[in-house]
């Protein structure tokens, strides 16, 4: 008996043993969840819009099937309806838009969720609760600093990038001094100076189409495939050749330092490459955005006061969700009466 017994006694619960139970469960719990998710919709539910701008596209492969320049919004007051979902394309629905087409849109940009209204996820971008666009925080009002201020750490930041780049050869130098080869040092950082300037073309494509600069710095890159528009490929151009400049960067350090060393120049080169990259973007975008007020006071005071005198009456009598078109840029009047970049 006592023989039965120790035979078919229990195994002790092991550390190992009970990490080996709980993967088990987890994979099993999201197993059940993926397949409960996949049958969450039902046709002809309602989809609401997370995301100031959401595009659909006739195929989600295809770039250049994008079904209108103009993104959807939930400051639209109809949802989307939701038809199927594709295995083939499973970070898409298909959906019919409120204009009645039939599109495939990211499954991330919509909801399922009958209870959510359009006004409730506008009223929780206001209150900083949820994020704009995709891929950004929620605007906190927490902390809100002076527009001097504001502006001194962002020439602050750029007189820091200034002098890096002017100031690189002394880290090139220590490099080499590190290095058993000695190679000569680069006077000028040629990937910082390129880096920056496909940045800028990036930025200042938005002075000719913000539409598609949006579009684009939101989800328009591939490494290859087709796009609607001409400013798509200017872009993509410029993406495709920071790509090039950090691959070149990367091969240079290589054949400039040992293996070990190399491999650290080429960490920091990549990430001097994306900063400075970034950088370009940015100021790109402030400029453009610079000359859209310049040419608007322009315009303004051309028109003399009866046509302000016109759009401030416009502007107050207008609903929430009343789009106009200034100098070619699109607005859209929020709920507190603003009318913000559409």
């Amino acid at each position: 008996m006592s023989d039965y017994y120790e035979y078919n006694r229990p195994e002790p619960l092991t550390f190992k043993r009970i990490s080996a139970v709980m993967k088990k469960t987890l994979i099993l719990t999201l197993l059940i969840f993926s397949y409960l998710s996949c049958f969450s919709q039902q046709k002809g539910d309602s989809l609401a819009i997370l995301y100031n701008r959401v595009y659909v596209y006739r195929n989600p492969d295809d770039l250049s099937s994008r079904l209108s320049n103009v993104p959807y919004s939930y400051y639209s007051s109809r949802k989307f309806t939701f038809l199927s979902a594709d295995p083939e394309q499973p970070r898409y629905f298909k959906v019919l838009t409120p204009g009645g087409d039939t599109a495939f849109v990211r499954s991330k940009m919509v909801s399922a969720d009958k209870t959510l209204s359009h006004e409730q996820i506008r009223q929780e971008v206001i209150d900083g609760i949820r994020s704009k666009a995709p891929g950004t925080r929620p605007e906190r009002k927490d902390v809100d600093l002076p527009k001097w201020a504001k502006w001194l750490i962002f020439l602050s930041l750029l007189a820091i990038l200034y002098l890096g780049w002017k100031k690189f050869y002394v880290l090139d130098n220590w490099f080499c001094r590190k290095g058993a080869r000695r190679p000569g040092n680069i006077s000028k950082p040629w990937f910082i100076t390129y880096s920056l300037t496909a940045g800028l073309v990036i930025g200042a494509v938005e002075l000719f189409s913000g539409k598609e600069h949006a579009w684009f710095i939101q989800e328009g890159f591939q490494l290859w495939g087709k796009y609607p528009s001409f400013w798509d490929w200017v872009m993509w151009g410029a993406c495709v050749s920071v790509i090039l400049i950090a691959a070149r960067a990367v091969l240079q350090a290589f054949y400039r330092f040992p293996s070990k060393l190399a491999i650290w120049y080429s960490l920091l080169s990549v990430i001097i490459i994306t900063v400075y990259f970034t950088v370009g973007v940015v100021v790109g975008a402030a400029v453009a955005v610079l000359v859209f007020l310049f040419a608007g006071r322009g315009s303004g005071s051309s028109s003399g006061s009866s046509g302000s005198s016109a759009g401030k009456s416009g502007s107050s009598s207008e609903p929430s969700g009343s789009i106009k078109t200034v100098n070619g840029q699109r607005f859209i009047k929020s709920d507190n009466g603003n009318w913000e970049y559409f």
